[in-house]
């Protein structure tokens, strides 16, 4: 079973701040509304590495049984918990509860070690109880809306933190979790808020010391910030003026700044706004600290767009399914240095071939593709102008093109180009190659086609394996 430094992609024993940032860096992958399970698994790891490192936000008085077994068996709870062994914990802590009842600091232990242990639903009860009976205690209330959001009631959740916010809560990691739900609930202006107030809430006195939550603070605005109208152009400036007042703190934290620099990009462009100075400002402060990884942050705030306009374009009724998969098959080869006598290749000339033979009529998509979806047109500029060459021109790269695809499609599975053209297909038992690689193929066995089992026993698909390295 993996340990929880394993759950979250970190070396045992690092440190608040990397546990931190693998935190955050996973949970915009595996979010509670795309993979609830993952979510749950990392968030658990998370609550389990960071307990109790905060404790100024928890210090708070409990009633507890005075009787010494069971002082005893809280100590015995908390030394546990501390080694990681939460089960154990938790049994001892409902053992503890058959004795003594649930007084104050057992049903505490109750639900943080149900969290711990991740038992989500039972960690609700705990505080849900907890909330009840004690309701001028904001520390179980908040609790309770994190509770509700692990467990991935999101409508409970968002309704218990604006109650506990609206009393004064504002604990970090409350705050950073309430602005989440605000945007799975599409209430982007109420997060923004909520993250405003935590930017707020830190002073320069502190700025070093709570850097990451200041961080992870401004990628939340820049995320949220387009879908509140005329707000990004305002976070941006905040952003600017953050970084200029931070940036002998910066040099540290060079995946959240790629971050923020990569979600603001991706944010001015969609609301129109990429020419903003105080993006351009941005940028040039990241590049003055990290300029060794300038250039390789602009291609990938570039290939994120890029994937975004695709992403985009494949939803536009507009336009047609050739144009769809053959720019989705494009785009697979400019991400990785191509082999150009592989799979790649091939794929990449079977929608060439497929486009000529249907032009002219995509030119309605390629002008659609003009106007509205630029990143992906200057990435293709080549490739329409193959199309828009002469009908002569058309005519040859055809001829010369078909000799060579007929030559791979007898290595290479998933072409697309004789299923939409059967009558191009030649009776490839009658072609003759003169040379050892260009011979007559002799096929041993039965095909293997591209979802079947790959024959090197490997267990993934022939698709997968062997048929990429061919």
């Amino acid at each position: 079973m993996k340990n929880d430094y394993q759950i979250l992609g970190i070396e045992e024993g690092a440190d608040e701040k990397e546990i931190k940032r693998a935190y955050f860096k996973l949970i915009r992958t595996y979010s509670p509304e795309k993979d609830p399970e993952r979510f749950q698994e990392i968030r658990a790891a998370y609550e389990r590495l960071t307990e109790v490192k905060e404790d100024d936000w928890y210090r708070i008085e409990m009633e507890t049984p005075t009787e010494p077994f069971a002082q005893s068996m809280l100590q015995q709870i908390a030394e546990l918990r501390e080694a990681g062994d939460y089960r154990r914990a938790l049994q001892t802590v409902e053992e503890a509860i058959g004795y003594f009842g649930e007084a104050e600091v057992l049903l505490f232990e109750q639900g943080r070690c149900c969290k711990l242990e991740g038992k989500t639903g039972k960690a609700v009860k705990c505080y849900e109880k907890l909330a009840a009976r004690y309701p001028d205690k904001l520390l179980y209330k908040g609790y309770l809306a994190k509770a509700y959001y692990e467990r991935g009631y999101e409508k409970k959740a968002l309704a218990a933190f604006r109650e506990v916010y609206g009393l004064g809560w504002r604990e970090p990691d409350f705050l950073i979790c309430y602005s989440q739900c605000c945007g799975y609930r599409d209430c982007p202006e109420e997060g923004l808020t909520v993250l405003e107030s935590l930017e707020s809430s830190i002073d320069e006195k502190s700025k070093k010391k709570r850097m990451m939550d200041l961080l992870q603070a401004y990628i939340g605005m820049a995320t949220l910030s387009p879908r509140v109208p005329g707000k990004f152009a305002e976070v941006a400036g905040r952003c600017r003026k953050f970084l200029e007042g931070s940036r002998r703190y910066l040099k540290e934290y060079e995946f959240e700044l790629q971050s923020l620099f990569v979600t603001i990009l991706m944010s001015a462009d969609a609301v129109g706004e990429s020419k903003n100075k105080d993006v351009s400002a941005i940028k040039k402060i990241i590049f003055d600290i990290y300029p060794e990884v300038g250039e390789m942050l602009q291609g990938a705030a570039d290939m994120l767009r890029l994937q975004v306009e695709l992403e985009d374009l494949a939803e536009d009724g507009r336009i047609s399914d050739l144009m769809k998969w053959s720019l989705e098959a494009l785009a697979e080869t400019i991400e990785k240095d191509i082999d150009k006598d592989g799979y790649e290749y091939f794929m990449e000339m079977d929608a060439l071939l497929c486009q000529l033979e249907e032009w002219p009529k995509q030119k309605g998509d390629v002008e659609i593709i003009r106007e509205e979806y630029g990143e992906v047109y200057e990435v293709f500029r080549d490739f329409w102008r193959l199309l828009q060459s002469g009908a002569e021109q058309r005519r040859m790269m055809k001829e010369e093109m078909r000799i060579e695809y007929a030559k791979l499609s007898r290595k290479y599975e998933g072409g697309h180009y004789y299923e939409m053209f059967p009558d191009k297909q030649p009776d490839l038992e009658a072609v003759k190659w003169d040379s050892q690689e260009n011979g007559t193929f002799v096929r041993d066995g039965k095909k293997v086609g591209r979802n079947d089992p790959c024959p090197c026993g490997s267990g993934k698909k022939y698709k997968n394996c062997c048929m990429r390295k061919g």
